[in-house]
């Protein structure tokens, strides 16, 4: 695979976006709330670490940026990115239905990738896809809510991907959540394995 589209590719699988974290999935329709997260992934290849911050407008709307660095593992080659995305809620769960959320998502990749001895790009990467969560465990204190997502990517050339996570927290006081979101993401020919810490504050 050309190393470009790799780390175009693993920087779009490693946005907030694509990871499933973003912080509406968690907040009830009509709930609006801040989140922050500290991500890793890695792969064959290379590895991705970074972190995202994000508000949420009434639990339907989340608006996200991620910052991504991933390590070609070659002691040369660093790539770094930025990442805003964008998820639109369009059904939530709630505590008297099994109807999962289901949520839209839209993300943009600026990559610039550093050699020993030269820089290229910047560079340009989009993708959109859709997740869908279900809250297994329905606690007023455990969050374990099962996500899976897919998503189209442009980024050179055209790649298909899937995402696994499992979100595992705790409900703090007044609504906040601290969760562990261990994940996996499928794309031919690499699967990446990753995990994320997410803190999310409920605003109002």
């Amino acid at each position: 695979m050309n190393m470009r589209r790799l780390l175009f590719i693993v920087s779009l699988l490693l946005s907030p976006a694509e990871l499933a974290i973003g912080q509406g999935e968690y907040l009830n329709r009509g709930q609006s709330g801040i989140g922050a997260s500290i991500d890793y992934a890695s792969n064959d290849l290379v590895r991705a670490y970074g972190g995202t911050l994000g508000f949420t407008y009434k639990g339907t709307l989340d608006l996200d940026l991620g910052f991504t660095t991933i390590d070609y593992g070659d002691g040369n080659t660093i790539s770094r990115s930025i990442s805003p995305s964008v998820t639109l809620y369009l059904a939530k769960q709630r505590a008297d239905n099994r109807r999962p959320t289901i949520g839209l998502f839209a993300s943009y990749s600026n990559n610039s990738t550093r050699h020993w001895v030269f820089k290229t790009g910047p560079d340009d990467g989009f993708s959109f896809g859709v997740m869908v969560a279900h809250q297994v465990l329905r606690s007023d204190k455990i969050l374990f809510q099962p996500t899976i997502g897919f998503s189209y990517i442009k980024a050179q050339s055209i790649a298909i991907s899937g995402n696994f996570s499992i979100p595992i927290g705790i409900r703090l006081a007044d609504g906040d959540i601290l969760a562990l979101v261990p994940s996996v993401s499928f794309q031919s020919p690499n699967t990446s394995y990753g995990g994320s810490f997410v803190l999310v504050k409920s605003l109002f």
